[in-house]
C-alpha cells in the first residue's frame, strides 16, 4: 500500500508527459497567423506564442478553433502543478519550513494562472502567477542544493533564468521575433525539470 501511494505521487510527471504528447493535437486546430506573418497557415512553433491559442480570434482574423483544447490543456497543467507542489511539500519532511513555503506560494501561484489564461488580464496574471510560483520553485532549488542534487539544481536555475529573459524581452519589446522559440525552449526545460525532480523525490521514498 505504501509503494502504491508513492507511485501515485508520480502522477505530476506522467501528467507532464501526457501534455507534451497531446500538444500537437492542440496546435493542429489553430487556423493561422503569427507575429511574423499574419497570413501564415497553422501554428508555427518558432513564430507563435502558446498564449495565441487562448485568444478567441487567431492572428489571421479567423475564429480560433484551438482555444477550447488549449484551455483544457492549460487547466490540466494547473492541476498537475498543484499536484507537484503538494508532492514536493509532503515528501520533503526533513525541511519543515520549506514544506510550508512550497505549499502556500505554489498553490497561490497556480490559482492566479487562469487570470492570464481566460481573461483580458493576461500580463497581470502572468506576473502574479510567475512571481508566486517562483518563491516555491526557489525553495525547492534550495532543498536540491542542500541535498547536493546539483544537476536538478542547475537545470532549475537554467529554465528560471530563461523565463526571466522571456519576461524582459516581452515587456521591453526586445527581440520579439525570437521570443516564441525561446518560450518553447523554456517550457521544454521546465517540463523536464518537473519530471526529473518528481521522479527523484519519489524514488528516494520507495
Amino acid at each position: 500500500m505504501k509503494s502504491l501511494k508513492l507511485y501515485f505521487n508520480l502522477l505530476p510527471a506522467f501528467g507532464i508527459i501526457l501534455i507534451i504528447i497531446t500538444a500537437p493535437l492542440i496546435t493542429s486546430k489553430y487556423p493561422g497567423g503569427s507575429i511574423i506573418d499574419s497570413n501564415s497557415l497553422g501554428f508555427k512553433w518558432t513564430e507563435n506564442y502558446w498564449c495565441n491559442l487562448y485568444e478567441e480570434t487567431a492572428l489571421n482574423g479567423q475564429q480560433n478553433t484551438a482555444r477550447i483544447r488549449a484551455m483544457v490543456s492549460s487547466s490540466f497543467l494547473s492541476i498537475i502543478l498543484i499536484g507537484f507542489f503538494l508532492v514536493m511539500s509532503s515528501l520533503n519532511d526533513k525541511h519543515k519550513i520549506e514544506q510550508k513555503i512550497i505549499l502556500i506560494f505554489g498553490l497561490l501561484g497556480v490559482l492566479f494562472t487562469p487570470l492570464g489564461m481566460i481573461t483580458k488580464y493576461h500580463d497581470i496574471g502572468v506576473i502574479l502567477a510567475g512571481s508566486l510560483c517562483s518563491i516555491a520553485v526557489l525553495t525547492i532549488l534550495r532543498i536540491l542544493k542542500k541535498e547536493k542534487k546539483y544537476f536538478l539544481y542547475i537545470l532549475g536555475y537554467t529554465w528560471g533564468i530563461l523565463f526571466v529573459i522571456n519576461y524582459l524581452m516581452f515587456f521591453n519589446n526586445i527581440g520579439i521575433v525570437y521570443l516564441p522559440l525561446l518560450q518553447k525552449i523554456s517550457f521544454a526545460l521546465f517540463f523536464a525539470w518537473i519530471v526529473f525532480v518528481n521522479y527523484n523525490t519519489v524514488k528516494e521514498k520507495i
